[in-house]
């Protein structure tokens, strides 16, 4: 089976890195890596970075065996992220804002020994001070309900867990390539150069959005984040929405097609329907192949709006569909593209549409794609002469 030929390869590519056929063992390399790619699994990944490690260490070529280190690395976060994650939404009172502090203050050292720390550095503070402050608020204003309380350190809990593991370990990675880049330069070819400079610009964008989705997600449970009602057309909102992801859709070159009938208004929040729409289309972006494609219809159904987003993707397990329709934080797989989730998004649009009276239904199966449609109530509806049903290119501005 695949899994034991990646295995298979991953222990040969050692054996021949010890007896000195660095060849073979490179020739091995793509054909190993286009398997593990298939099989998509986070342990094997881990396995056969190793033993290409390895090979290039004994080969003498320190660049690569640097670049294939570090996959190993964020293939064991990755590992370890999985593993952790439910017993993290299970444990009570794990930590308190004294380990954020020491945390912080281990970081601060840190950051003494490497200048390119200290951008990283603030924004961890940064967001540890907010999350202390929206604790303290909440403390403050609930401490006379115990059992509300207890909610609250319960949000806390997770939040700090996420802190401590999920927004590090990138900023390492990230480090990392910094690292090469500041010591190697001038040796690295221009098609090295755009590699990393492109893997630092993805690490940065999955890291805001890690963040951005962090704090809705825990201002929504501490009941602090306000609905602002405004008159919202939903199409032209969906339309900014794709374009917002165009420039991920266009790395792995996947197409999105967008139907629309008429102007749906609904009386909603804008940015709480950006974040929902947003995270849903990034999902289908991030589950689908490269060369996949995407399609969004917006159309009425009596007195609501239905829009829905289908990909082509490889699909959701029954097991992680209950999951998520629970509301239960489920488990962080990796894209098909290798892209980092905090495992919040989908949580966050269907706490967010409650707050509009919506609904959410996800139909998926693995390898057959994932059809997620959302029902708004409309406002007011406009109908259109006919549909129009076109590609959204990837040059439009938002």
């Amino acid at each position: 089976n695949s899994e034991g030929m990646v295995n298979d390869y991953a222990f040969i590519i050692q054996l021949l890195g010890v007896t000195g056929n660095f060849a073979e063992g490179i020739r091995s390399e793509a054909e190993a890596l286009e398997i593990a790619g298939r099989v998509n699994s986070i342990y094997l990944y881990k396995n056969l970075y190793e033993a290409l490690c390895k090979l290039y260490e004994l080969k003498g070529d320190s660049r690569t065996a640097l670049r294939y280190a570090l996959l190993n690395d964020e293939m064991k976060d990755s590992i370890y992220s999985v593993l952790t994650l439910e017993k993290i939404a299970q444990t009570e009172a794990l930590h308190n804002v004294k380990q954020i502090e020491l945390e912080a203050e281990a970081a601060k050292n840190e950051a003494a020994k490497q200048s390119t720390q200290n951008l990283f550095l603030l924004i961890f503070l940064t967001a540890a001070l907010i999350l202390a402050s929206i604790i303290f608020i909440l403390y403050k204003k609930n401490r006379k309900k115990n059992a509300e309380l207890s909610a609250a350190n319960q949000i806390k809990d997770k939040l700090f867990g996420l802190l401590a593991h999920d927004l590090r370990n990138p900023f390492q990675t990230i480090l990392g390539y910094c690292e090469i880049l500041d010591e190697d330069f001038n040796q690295l070819s221009d098609d090295e150069k755009k590699f990393y400079i492109n893997a630092l610009r993805q690490a940065s964008i999955n890291n805001y959005e890690f963040l951005e989705n962090m704090l809705s997600w825990s201002l929504t449970n501490m009941n602090s984040l306000q609905v602002s009602l405004a008159d919202v057309e939903l199409s032209d909102l969906l339309s900014r929405v794709i374009r917002q992801i165009k420039y991920k859709a266009g790395q792995k070159e996947i197409k999105i097609r967008f139907r629309k009938s008429g102007e749906y208004y609904a009386l909603a929040d804008r940015d709480m329907l950006n974040s929902v729409f947003r995270n849903i289309l990034w999902n289908a972006v991030k589950f689908t192949e490269a060369g996949g494609s995407i399609e969004v219809e917006i159309a009425e159904l009596n007195t609501s709006a239905v829009i829905s987003v289908t990909d082509n993707g490889i699909g959701m397990s029954k097991e992680n569909l209950d999951r998520f329709l629970s509301g239960q934080p489920g488990e962080k797989s990796r894209g098909t593209n290798g892209e980092r989730g905090s495992g919040l998004g989908m949580i966050i649009v269907k706490e967010f549409l409650e707050k509009h009276k919506g609904n959410l239904k996800v139909d998926s199966a693995p390898g057959k794609g994932t059809l997620v449609t959302v029902y708004l109530p409309l406002k007011n509806y406009v109908p259109a002469v006919s549909a129009n049903f076109s590609d959204i290119a990837l040059t439009d501005q938002p």
